[in-house]
């Protein structure tokens, strides 16, 4: 079904580009559909990463590198600095996430961050779940002070977004980048205190970031 849904993508792409007009709605459309490929193809990646094929995985996970520079030249080249050439660079930072290149992804979650905030888009939930992500790289390649600020601001963010005590996803998982980064440096009370706030919506939480939360809320930690 997905490898279909590429093929199908492609063809679009295929026409797209044979009748494409050189205006801003014509090439943002021809950016959507190489994202909405590159995004298939990271599918199609994890996939067969889950059945175990590895190079199939890698081979997937390349063409969707592919697809989402290729999403970045033609938005920077005839957009420039635009909301749509940020997600591209967003969605190529994603892709390095899962792949665990945290390096790639910051570099790509920085331009991203910077470009949204020159053009005023920030204060929403999806500018919190992008710093979010960048605060989850920081922390992994051991910024973690650097981490802390971006996922502070974040939370701030988040907070505003939403009554205090309201279940809400982006809230969550800042929270749980907070408890993880905090127990990184071993600030234990703040990891404990992040950790019981992000438990509290257990179901909005990734498996692997969950077993991480529930070992740091054992810790047992009197929080404030």
């Amino acid at each position: 079904m997905q490898v279909r849904a590429r093929e199908l993508l492609e063809q679009s792409l295929q026409i797209r580009q044979k009748l494409r007009a050189d205006t801003s709605v014509g090439i943002a459309d021809m950016v959507f559909t190489l994202l909405q490929l590159g995004n298939i193809c990271k599918k199609i990646s994890t996939t067969e990463f889950h059945f175990r094929n590895t190079k199939k995985s890698k081979d997937a996970s390349k063409q969707a590198e592919e697809y989402y520079k290729k999403a970045i030249k033609l938005s920077e080249e005839n957009l420039g600095e635009h909301e749509l050439t940020s997600s591209c660079h967003k969605h190529l930072g994603d892709l390095f996430l899962s792949i665990k290149e945290f390096k790639k992804a910051e570099k790509e979650y920085t331009i991203a961050k910077e470009m949204r905030e020159n053009l005023g888009l920030y204060a929403n939930e999806r500018h919190v779940f992008l710093l979010n992500n960048l605060g989850q790289c920081l922390t992994t390649n051991k910024q973690t002070a650097e981490a802390i600020e971006i996922l502070e601001s974040a939370r701030d963010m988040a907070e505003k977004l939403v009554e205090n005590d309201e279940r809400n996803v982006c809230k969550t998982r800042v929270y749980a980048s907070l408890a993880i980064a905090y127990d990184s440096i071993e600030n234990n009370i703040d990891a404990v205190n992040y950790a019981k706030k992000a438990l509290k919506f257990e179901e909005a939480i990734f498996q692997n970031v969950l077993e991480k939360l529930r070992k740091i809320e054992s810790n047992n930690v009197q929080t404030k």
